[in-house]
């Protein structure tokens, strides 16, 4: 039994001393992405060991085996852990160089612990010291790890998070009452954040920012249709993780606890309140700064320049600024009088009301070829691009990719501009009872409004927004429980034809004599990697089933499209708009690639690319040449109300007028009148005058219903 014993403590040894060695000789070969792993191998040998030490003989080969097993397949693959950050030159040195002396002093004081029957208290207290501060590490590093960076992060966003991690932690020490445990409780709550942040950047291609935690009933609802993979970075995370528990396990204390003494509640109280005005002082912002407000938009619409600039805690912080509505400098009342000198009197069918205006935003929908080369098998999209008849239609700008839906919902439907509030969902921040939109417009003009979304009625805060701008009717995913929609499921989702029957029957059953549709289809929801789904559409360039099976849904859209035009080609008096609310994203690795140049390019132009979607205006009634224009969004419900030639509020006039000036815009940049790509750091002074005054109106819309200029806003004799 003795000699058992020894052989497998030997094991457990060997795999100790080799992962000790290897920390050293990895950092010397510059393989740093793989010594967090050889320190974890030889930590968990010991922590395991001193939790469990009653059957020696089978634990230590069982661990010995495990680790010299790990060490081989992290030297046999090479790509599980196949990247590390560029800091810069000097702090690089300084980092790993302290994360290692930590590490390896760790193992060896767990070493030293371990061969004493009954451990020196001094040794212990550094022990646990180590923990904290390895924790601490542990915490900086899991955040910035799971998410797939592909510029350098710099020391500064580091170091920033390293310094918010060690006072969040000493917060919840002080909370808790306990060092150990405070830590660790502190660690969970990263983990958790850490995993979930790299499956958010995994399917919406940008990272966690404020608003997104004001949004996780949303995320939960969605989230089943797209598919998990543990990567290498989740793996290695949680395996430290794991760590962090057995190393608070061995390392907790017996002894009285000096925090939980009633003397100690004032120094607790003392050290919260001090850590709060630290972190609040390191993650100040000057909203009253140009400069300050130009760099919080421009973290709130890229949060990975943030994440790389100044640390994902910091830009997560920071977005919080973003949920306020900031006051536009020069704002009163009376500097919104300018608007009223704006009219429009010219319209391409002035002489006749529509019976029906239809407005459906199509989930995903877009033309990829705009960013992506790509060449089918099959058209996806024969009907759409062979319309040339009463119809406008182009490419729109919107303000958000990969996600974000209510974001295009918000433009369309009010007329904003995300350009003033970027970062932000206003479905869940802004949107007030009572606040003008496209559908007080219409509805002051005798339309009875309908709005349909086939999806649960919380997300985006669908339930309280579409009654707050003033719907008569709303359906959600109650309508996919009826008989006559079932045969239309497509992925466990409605399909775009099953949605458009359901319009086309409210609209004959409707008893108003005018009715104003606006529809959000689910069908091309991500992800599209549903196994056994059969993709008639494939694209031989690239080796892609997420690819073939998105184009294969966009096939299905066009069919539907076509349908739907040719059932109204004769019915009464009708307008049906219909745009994409934003790109696709794609996890497959040779798909994301084609997004890469286009998001770190500093060219505008070619990082509208991905923002680009489809549109179209198509009317049964008048007669029209085909026409192509450029818009986006935030114009495209005045560019419905110009072409019908129905009544425009003081509102919607000026965004007639903006675009005289600003074909096309988004939280990106704008097009100007010549079709040139800008940015909002280089304005023309007209632009500038402009887009000061819009930024006022939206203010005006948004901040208050009680001081909202109804001059500008509502039809005057209307029903507001």
């Amino acid at each position: 039994m003795e000699s058992h014993l020894k052989q497998s403590n030997l094991i457990r040894d060997i795999g100790i001393i080799i992962g000790i060695c290897l920390v050293i000789s990895l950092n010397i070969i510059q393989l740093e992405q793989y010594y967090f792993c050889a320190v974890f191998v030889g930590i968990v040998c010991i922590t395991i060991h001193n939790l469990f030490r009653r059957n020696k003989i089978l634990l230590n080969t069982i661990i010995g085996i495990v680790s010299v097993a790990m060490l081989f397949v992290l030297l046999w693959n090479r790509n599980v852990y196949n990247r590390w950050y560029e800091y810069d030159s000097v702090w690089v040195l300084i980092a790993k160089t302290a994360v290692n002396i930590l590490l390896v002093a760790t193992v060896f004081l767990y070493a030293i612990w371990h061969k004493k029957t009954s451990p020196d208290a001094r040794v212990c207290a550094v022990a646990r010291l180590l923990l904290v501060l390895l924790q601490v590490f542990y915490c900086a590093f899991a955040v910035h790890f799971t998410i797939n960076y592909s510029l350098g992060i710099s020391a500064k966003a580091v170091m920033t998070d390293f310094v918010l991690c060690f006072f969040g932690a000493l917060i919840l020490c002080m909370v808790v009452g306990n060092y150990i445990w405070g830590t660790f409780a502190f660690s969970t709550v990263v983990t958790v954040f850490a995993v979930v942040n790299h499956f958010v950047f995994e399917f919406r291609g940008t990272p966690i920012i404020y608003n997104d935690l004001f949004a996780a009933g949303t995320a939960k609802n969605v989230a089943s249709g797209y598919g998990y993979f543990v990567t290498g970075e989740i793996t290695l995370v949680l395996l430290f993780y794991v760590f962090v528990f057995i190393s608070t396990l061995c390392l907790q204390s017996n002894n009285n606890n000096k925090l939980w003494k009633k003397s100690a509640i004032p120094f607790r109280v003392v050290i919260v309140i001090a850590c709060f005005g630290l972190v609040s002082k390191i993650n100040h912002i000057d909203l009253e700064d140009s400069d300050s407000l130009y760099h919080l938009s421009k973290i709130a619409w890229d949060p990975m320049f943030g994440y790389n600039k100044d640390g994902i805690i910091k830009t997560i912080i920071q977005t919080r600024n973003c949920s306020v509505l900031h006051k536009p400098k020069g704002y009163s009342k009376e500097t919104l009088s300018e608007v009223e000198q704006y009219s429009v009197s010219n319209s391409l069918l002035a002489d006749t009301k529509p019976k029906n205006i239809i407005v459906i935003m199509n989930e995903s929908w877009s033309d990829l070829s705009v960013a992506l080369p790509i060449e089918t098998n099959v058209s996806y999209n024969t009907f759409y691009s062979g319309m040339n008849q009463n119809v406008i239609k182009g490419n729109a700008l919107a303000s958000v990719w990969g996600g974000g839906t209510c974001n295009s919902e918000y433009e369309f439907l009010l007329g904003n501009s995300m350009w003033y509030t970027p970062g932000t969902y206003p479905y869940q921040t802004f949107i007030k009872e009572g606040v003008p939109s496209l559908v007080s417009t219409l509805e002051a003009q005798g339309y009875h409004s309908i709005a349909i979304h086939p999806l649960e009625k919380e997300n985006w805060n669908r339930e309280n927004v579409y009654q707050y701008l003033g719907f008569d009717e709303m359906h959600y995913d109650e309508i996919i429980e009826e008989e006559q929609l079932l045969s239309y499921m497509e992925r466990g989702l409605l399909s775009d034809e099953g949605l458009y029957e359901y319009i086309k029957r409210s609209l004959e059953e409707a008893s108003n004599e005018y009715n104003f549709v606006f529809a959000v289809t689910i069908q091309n929801h991500g992800g599209y990697t549903h196994s056994g789904y059969e993709n008639e559409v494939v694209c031989e360039e690239y080796d892609s089933y997420e690819l073939n099976q998105y184009l294969t849904l966009q096939k299905q859209t066009d069919e539907a499209i076509k349908q739907l035009i040719e059932y109204y080609e004769e019915k009464e008096p009708t307008v049906i708009v219909m745009f994409g609310d934003h790109q696709p994203i794609f996890t497959e690795s040779t798909m994301k690639d084609y997004t890469l140049a286009a998001r770190e390019s500093k060219d505008i132009e070619q990082k509208e690319k991905i923002y680009k979607v489809p549109y179209f205006i198509w009317t049964n009634y008048g007669d029209f040449a085909f026409r192509e224009k450029d818009t986006s969004l935030n114009f495209l419900g005045t560019n419905l109300l110009e072409v019908t030639g129905l009544q425009m509020t003081g509102y919607h006039c000026f965004l007639v007028e903006l675009q005289k000036y600003i074909k096309a815009m988004n939280t990106i940049g704008y097009q100007d009148a010549s079709g040139n790509y800008c940015s909002y750091e280089k304005m023309d002074s007209e632009v500038e005058k402009k887009l000061e005054l819009y930024k006022k109106l939206m203010y005006n819309q948004l901040k208050n219903n009680n001081q909202t200029n109804k001059d500008i806003f509502y039809l005057q004799g209307g029903s507001n």
